[in-house]
């Protein structure tokens, strides 16, 4: 459901091909002016940068400096090339049945609108060159910070894929945006952390989160724009919640040890929103949910839409468009795993939810199951028959609307009619969970008494064992 514009997010940021129009000569040397200034700023910033993260660079990372028209322009060039014929179309769909967006948003507009109002610099891994904004590029105040952080992109894709980082993970919106958060998160704390030791200060000494700082700059932004707040809530998460983390890494390890982030991944949201429960001994690790995808269910007439995992993130997301942000936390919090499949019929355009949702106990299902049952009366404007352990309600001509909770277990079920509701609850019913789990290594405590090992006499030759030939 999300994947695609997390990814299309880091694509906006990463991947790039620009090119130049015709300029005046005077506007060209002016630009050829701050190009120098520029460089001689990656220079220095780069060292920063190196001595913090304790890895050399393997080769100088060049600049280039871009209108910003051309920054959106090409962006949004590059993501529709990435895109098949109907999948933005796919994608809006997916994200009006959670609820996050009204039907009559231009979602390509509001994406374009928002990174052109955002969109400060990226570092193109394919041409291994950093770009800046030109309005960026001449904002002396911002321009080390953005620097610092574009170029600890670089280093990362120096020493790890950063783009193969993110997109590996093709079957979990909430695994791919965890992961895309410590790809931000660090670039983020570094470019905060260069920023701050010119000023003698260090993220270890703040004694605020740096996501709450980025937080508080960006509310005041949002005022200034039109763009749907779910967007840019869904856009800022990885900085926001991935610099926290990050942090957090490195008041306990030190910047030293990022790699470990690389090399062993935060693997859901709910592991960046609460870094304990990624850092404890006992690691509360996701519950995969496996299961054949809806369509096969549905036959031929139907297309898939989405087949994924939402995670702690997401739900809470779906649950402040309708309830307050605390019932929302409360409900996303516990999450366990899931895995959601949206179908669409072909030629009525009738989307089906099938929903999978499991939980760290039967408390934490029942106040999912309560307050996301509040979530659905409000998006139908519907009043739901209710049990202790099932509600339902007619949301339009033979669509109904179904939840139901088995013990640690909630299923949603979104618009299906009477006769297909048997179907898909049998469906739900045959998936899997495959559950890990980290579990301390108890060694018994035991009186070790042992002789001292034989001295060597002074002057004896040491005692070689034959060799054989």
């Amino acid at each position: 459901m999300y994947r695609k514009e997390f990814l299309f997010v880091l694509m906006a940021l990463f991947v790039m091909a620009l090119v130049t129009a015709d300029e005046p000569k005077e506007q060209k040397d002016e630009k050829a002016e701050l190009q120098k200034e520029v460089e001689a700023q990656v220079k220095d910033t780069m060292a920063e940068v190196s001595k913090i993260r304790g890895k050399e660079y393997c080769k100088t990372v060049p600049v280039g400096i871009q209108s910003p028209d051309n920054v959106v322009e090409f962006v949004l060039k590059a993501f529709e090339e990435d895109l098949r014929p109907g999948e933005m179309d796919e994608m809006k769909a997916v994200m009006v049945k959670f609820g996050l967006l009204s039907p009559d948003v231009d979602l390509k507009a509001a994406i374009v609108k928002m990174l052109k109002e955002n969109v400060a610099g990226m570092y193109v891994p394919k041409e291994k060159k950093l770009y800046l904004s030109e309005s960026s590029a001449r904002n002396k105040a911002a321009l080390i910070e953005t620097l610092a952080h574009e170029l600890c992109h670089a280093l990362q894709d120096q020493y790890f894929d950063v783009q193969a980082f993110v997109r590996h993970i093709y079957d979990s919106d909430d695994r791919a945006l965890a992961a895309q958060a410590v790809v931000e998160g660090e670039a983020t704390a570094v470019g905060i952390e260069v920023a701050l030791q010119r000023s003698g200060m260090s993220i270890t000494k703040l004694p605020t989160k740096i996501g709450d700082l980025i937080r508080m700059s960006l509310t005041m932004q949002a005022r200034k724009t039109d763009v749907p707040k779910v967007l840019m809530e869904m856009l800022v998460f990885p900085y926001i919640y991935g610099s926290n983390f990050v942090q957090a890494f490195v008041n306990k390890k030190g910047f030293k040890e990022l790699d470990r982030l690389f090399i062993k991944p935060p693997l859901s949201t709910e592991q960046l929103l609460h870094p304990d429960k990624y850092f404890s001994d006992e690691v509360d690790y996701p519950v995969e949910i496996v299961s054949e995808p809806l369509d096969k269910l549905f036959g031929e007439k139907w297309e898939l839409l989405a087949d994924s995992s939402a995670g702690e993130f997401i739900i809470g997301l779906v649950g402040r468009q309708f309830v307050t942000p605390k019932e929302a936390a409360t409900m996303a919090a516990g999450w366990g795993g899931d895995r959601y499949n949206i179908v669409r019929e072909k030629e009525t355009k009738r989307t089906v939810l099938a929903w999978f949702t499991t939980w760290d106990s039967n408390k934490d299902a029942k106040e999912f199951f309560e307050t996301y049952t509040t979530v659905l009366e409000k998006k139908y404007s519907k009043q739901a028959t209710k049990t202790d352990e099932t509600a339902f309600f007619w949301a339009g001509e033979n669509e109904l609307v179904w939840l139901e909770m088995n013990e640690n277990d909630v299923l949603v079920i979104e618009s299906v009619t009477k006769d297909e509701l048997p179907n898909v609850r049998e469906y739900l019913g045959k998936a899997k969970k495959v559950e890990m789990s980290a579990k301390s290594i108890k060694i018994k405590e035991r009186k070790i008494n042992l002789p001292e090992p034989p001295k060597q006499e002074k002057g004896e030759p040491k005692k070689e064992e034959p060799k054989e030939f």
